[in-house]
């Protein structure tokens, strides 16, 4: 019989949305009744990323992560991305991730979006904060600027975290050679990409997410924290060990990245 999953954590939510998330009390309420501990609060350019970090301040068990999304460089200017970068530097103490930020080539100017996503990156390479990495249809030039960033600026950085990364298994290889780490998602237990993405990284370099309110177990319902349970099971199936085994082994890596 297998115990209750009590040990929760999310890598990548995003909270402030208020048209799914009206009352953030109520969704704390659940976390801990449902054994979510915590929740990693990702904006995506300076407005939400202001409201991640007020939402700290209520929830402490709700990490504020800043970042850029590619959606966001694509469409905004030269001045008003440098204003990006200067918040991402002047609430770096305020913050427990550097993120979302990435690539993405479903948007126009991939060379724009390299140009902001080192910038930010350098930031969380700098300050030891860990990154949380977006990639779509760009994954190979991902890695690639991921990695000339951190050449330039902090080879030795290891807290990269690429969230639902969805590029070859030669890829992925590169990434975990590296010591990087990746999330695994709630929808995992219909996903034939993410059970071999489990079969094939190391379970140090393994994290759950969900993506809330984005990638719900069941397609056109809205996700929340607590699903990462569904990411610990399908863990559990593929690596061949307890759920209770999982869920600690999760917990740590969380720890060692966010909580240290």
């Amino acid at each position: 019989m297998q115990s209750e999953i009590k040990m929760l954590t999310d890598s990548h939510a995003h909270l402030f949305m208020e048209d799914w998330f009206p009352d953030l009390r109520d969704i704390a309420e659940q976390c801990k009744e449902k054994g979510v501990r915590y929740v990693v609060n990702s904006g995506l350019e300076k407005d939400t990323n202001q409201k991640v970090l007020e939402i700290s301040e209520t929830h402490k068990t709700f990490l504020p992560s800043i970042g850029l999304y590619p959606g966001e460089v694509q469409k905004k200017s030269e001045a008003q991305l440098n204003s990006e970068i200067a918040f991402l530097n002047e609430n770096i103490s305020r913050c427990s991730a550097i993120g979302e930020m990435g690539l993405d080539g479903t948007y126009p100017e991939l060379e724009k979006q390299k140009k902001w996503f080192s910038r930010a990156l350098s930031i969380s390479a700098s300050h030891g904060r860990p990154a949380i990495i977006h990639s779509r249809k760009a994954e190979k030039e991902l890695i690639e600027c991921i990695e000339s960033t951190l050449l330039e600026n902090n080879p030795a950085f290891r807290k990269v975290i690429l969230h639902c990364f969805m590029g070859s298994m030669k890829l992925v290889n590169k990434a975990v050679e590296k010591g990087w780490y990746f999330t695994i998602p709630a929808i995992a237990g219909r996903s034939e990409h993410f059970k071999s993405l489990i079969k094939n990284v190391p379970l140090r370099q393994l994290l759950t997410e969900t993506d809330s309110p984005f990638l719900a177990p069941k397609k056109g319902e809205t996700n929340y924290p607590w699903n990462t349970k569904e990411a610990i099971l399908e863990i559990a199936n593929v690596k061949r060990i307890t759920q209770e085994e999982t869920q600690n082994l999760i917990y740590l890596n969380f720890a060692r990245l966010f909580l240290a």
